[in-house]
């Protein structure tokens, strides 16, 4: 019999009741522990996938697998269990024992902050976040050339220059129509937009911590997306793939935009090339993700901890030690 898996949300956060279906109308959407966690379980349920969702695991020999937000501080594996924590964009547990990451650069070095690798050792491992559920993709009778670009987000995470009057002029004077999506309730209604723009800074910050979510979601909406090169993104698509449009600051942004509303033909192949992309990031394929996770951490990383409780037992007495450490120096939260 295999070791049974149980993703896990706090008493605290525990919906009543549970959701059938995670969408756009269930009153929790968008909270990460719920994103990861609720939505997961639901999904890989509908997939045929054998897991369970709890808030109470107690001492039964289990795999957990929790949010970085659905865990106390102290929050520690029993004896027989594995503690697998999603860190999401938040960080590392001290006594996860296992991490599953959004973005494929923290698996690598240049992704990996030092505190972690130093104090926090732990094998991790990459599986993308679930697309947009309900999307509602471009409409296919609006003219194959740019005339709506649009953010999905909140406003405060876009590029200061993104919010000028400066840019807002700049697109009018060429004919582009500039839509800020703020209401979640229409993140999922890309009907009349040509082009998604999801630029956070122009300061060359790689936001390790970030998924690629907003790039496939424009693929699976049928647009085409025009961000900064940032790891994620760039592990999904390469810098001269039609697909995706690449700026690396403010002027690159308008040098690229004005060329894609001045070209239709360009921005009609980019367009087909990103709805040939889309087919590649279902929710079968993040399912197939998932079920790689699951065997890796029953066969791999389950029997280290759960056949030797001397292991176990050092693996706390030295994280015990770094977070009493880390705390000292101020590192300790994510």
């Amino acid at each position: 019999m295999s070791v049974p898996i149980y993703f896990y949300l706090s008493p605290e956060q525990w919906p009543d009741p549970i959701p059938e279906r995670y969408d756009l109308s269930w009153p929790g959407f968008g909270d990460g522990h719920y994103n990861w966690s609720l939505q997961s379980y639901l999904l890989l349920r509908d997939h045929g996938v054998e897991c369970e969702l709890s808030c109470d695991v107690g001492d039964k020999p289990c795999i957990i697998i929790a949010h970085r937000a659905s865990l106390t501080e102290g929050f520690k594996a029993k004896p027989g269990q594995l503690l697998v924590c999603m860190q999401a964009d938040w960080g590392r547990h001290p006594y996860a024992q296992v991490h599953i990451c959004q973005n494929l650069a923290q698996t690598r070095p240049e992704g990996s902050h030092f505190f972690y690798s130093l104090f926090w050792p732990a094998n991790t491992y990459f599986v993308r976040h679930w697309p947009q559920p309900d999307l509602i993709a471009r409409d296919q009778s609006r003219p194959a050339e740019l005339n709506c670009l649009a953010y999905f987000g909140i406003d405060y995470n876009l590029a200061p220059e993104l919010r000028s009057d400066e840019w807002k002029n700049f697109l009018a004077d060429i004919g582009v129509e500039w839509r800020l999506v703020g209401e979640m309730s229409d993140w999922g209604n890309f009907s009349q937009i040509d082009a998604v723009l999801f630029v956070r800074d122009f300061d060359g910050n790689p936001h390790y911590n970030k998924p690629s979510t907003k790039l496939y979601n424009a693929w699976l909406a049928k647009c085409l997306p025009v961000c900064t090169p940032e790891p994620a993104y760039l592990d999904e698509s390469g810098r001269d793939d039609l697909e995706t449009v690449y700026v690396d600051d403010f002027e690159s942004l308008k040098a690229s935009v004005k060329h894609l509303k001045q070209n239709p033909e360009e921005f009609a192949k980019r367009i087909e090339a990103a709805i040939v992309k889309s087919q590649e990031y279902t929710n079968q394929r993040i399912t197939d993700e998932w079920v790689e996770a699951f065997r890796k951490l029953r066969e791999i990383e389950y029997p280290k901890y759960a056949n030797s409780s001397f292991r176990r037992w050092l693996f706390h007495r030295v994280r015990d030690v770094s977070v009493v450490f880390l705390a000292m120096i101020g590192k300790l939260k994510p």
